[in-house]
């Protein structure tokens, strides 16, 4: 790690208190994904379905203001981050982000940003 509070140190020996850390100060979100096809006692593969689904319209206007204003917000340790995140965004228009497995890029990043944005 090369700021923070374990600078210095491995990843791997902090990997486990940062996790905790940011759970205790509720700033992630618990993510559980299977790690391999999942068989059942059948043959059959198993599929887990989200039948709640909702996917955000990155294209429209209000959203996307509201995500480029959390730029300021967020602090980066290097700018190049930054210039990679606004790209992202420009490159974000009418249509929804979505993926067959995962949390994407940067879609779920800017849903948690853009709500602490007044």
């Amino acid at each position: 790690m090369l700021v923070g509070d374990y600078a210095g140190k491995k990843v791997l020996e902090v990997k486990e208190l940062v996790k905790n850390q940011l759970t205790e100060r509720s700033l992630v979100v618990v993510y559980y994904e299977p790690e391999k096809q999942i068989i059942s006692r059948s043959g059959d593969e198993c599929v887990v379905a989200l039948c709640d689904q909702w996917f955000l319209d990155y294209g429209e206007p209000e959203w996307k203001s509201l995500a480029e204003k959390s730029l300021d917000y967020i602090e980066t340790y290097h700018e190049e981050v930054r210039r990679n995140i606004k790209t992202t965004l420009d490159g974000l228009h009418g249509h929804a982000c979505a993926r067959t497995y995962g949390l994407g890029e940067l879609s779920f990043f800017f849903i948690v940003c853009t709500s602490y944005i007044a």
